[in-house]
């Protein structure tokens, strides 16, 4: 089980309740294995308003690095994962998969370049896998690859909402957010952090990765700034899921492969060289399409939509299912309950009307804008 998070004792203190992630029921957890992670701090709807109107701060407890070093560094990762990262400068980030041979995802993961090292940041989960497989491709590369919990491990944290910029500036002495697939080395509470921009909670949201050490003076500076209120995975996985923003582990996993993902492009690059996996993903591109793809899902007039409900046809509520709910956000106010799930390509058209326990209408393919 991955290690817990350095602010466990003060979240308790806060009356924090706790849930695993990935949570209990994801389509594609890992096993029994999962992290643990603040769920809310128990005014839910006040966490939501964070994030919609303000800026929430999140513990990121499920994620974790691996630190490479080393003059091959670069070149060791090219060979191993899906995106181009031989020319990857300081100071810039890339998104990637690690493939087995079979072309299946083991880690979905953020490769952050620094002065010197590079940053491997994924779910705690198959960090240690990941570590693993990195370590097990070096022959004679002058490369040192350092598992999640050696010497003294990074932890994250992250505000999500539309003043996280402003709250961020604010936490670091008027120091400019970091661009697009930008990391910048940056000082908060005489702690030295790595802030990035981070889709994966939507847009505008950022994360610092700090040592776990400093992690609780970090957490206490951007938790007195104005505007923000800490929160816990719920509100912020409503508003993933409202964003579009599909997560390893909970809508695609280790059965998954790259072009079910919706992410495929950001993801995988086409004009590289040779990666566990590749013949795979290259004969899946020749194809054209793949057998099922994430899609968004809006249910009109539903409360919710449950995490593992099937999904069918409207006119065939017995028949075979064609798709599965992976992640679900509830209704409110003048929102309607809405989620992710990974459909059968034949059943996914934008407008196209399905049945997940209430009616559901597709409202968009992931990726099917790149």
């Amino acid at each position: 089980m991955p290690a817990p998070s350095p602010l466990r004792n003060l979240h308790a203190q806060a009356e924090a309740e706790f849930a695993p992630h990935p949570p209990a029921g994801s389509v594609y957890a890992a096993g029994a294995d999962a992290a643990e992670v603040v769920a809310t701090f128990g005014d839910l709807n006040a966490e939501r308003a964070a994030v919609e109107s303000g800026a929430g701060l999140l513990d990121r407890a499920e994620r974790a690095c691996v630190t490479v070093t080393g003059a091959d560094r670069l070149d060791l990762l090219d060979r191993l994962l899906t995106q181009t990262l031989r020319d990857l400068p300081p100071g810039r980030w890339a998104p990637a998969f690690l493939l087995n041979r079979q072309g299946r995802i083991v880690a979905d993961l953020r490769v952050i370049a620094l002065e010197g090292r590079v940053l491997i940041e994924t779910h705690a989960v198959v960090a240690g896998a990941a570590g693993a497989a990195i370590e097990a491709g070096v022959f004679l590369d002058d490369v040192t690859v350092e598992p999640p919990d050696a010497g003294e491990p990074l932890a994250g944290l992250s505000l999500v909402g539309p003043g996280a910029a402003r709250a961020y500036e604010a936490a670091t002495g008027g120091d400019a957010p970091p661009g697009e697939r930008h990391a910048r080395r940056v000082r908060v509470a005489d702690a030295d952090t790595v802030a990035l921009l981070d889709e994966s909670l939507g847009a505008g949201a950022l994360t610092l990765l700090a040592p776990a050490g400093a992690l609780h003076d970090v957490y206490e500076r951007l938790l007195e700034t104005p505007g923000v209120r800490a929160i816990g995975w719920r509100a912020a996985d409503e508003a993933r899921v409202r964003a579009r923003a599909p997560m390893h582990l909970i809508d695609f996993g280790a059965a998954s492969l790259p072009h079910e993902t919706g992410v495929l492009r950001d993801r995988v690059s086409f004009s590289k060289g040779c990666y566990p996996g590749q013949e795979i993903v290259a004969r899946m591109e020749s194809r054209g399409r793949a057998k099922q793809v994430l899609v968004a899902l809006r249910a009109d007039g539903a409360e919710t939509l449950e995490v593992g409900a099937p999904i069918r046809r409207t006119d065939q509520s017995d028949a075979e299912a064609v798709g599965v709910v992976t992640s679900s956000a509830p209704a409110r106010e003048d929102r309607p309950a809405e989620a992710l799930a990974v459909v059968r390509t034949a059943h996914a058209t934008v407008g196209a009307r399905l049945d997940a326990g209430p009616a559901v209408t597709v409202a968009h393919v992931l990726g099917a804008e790149a």
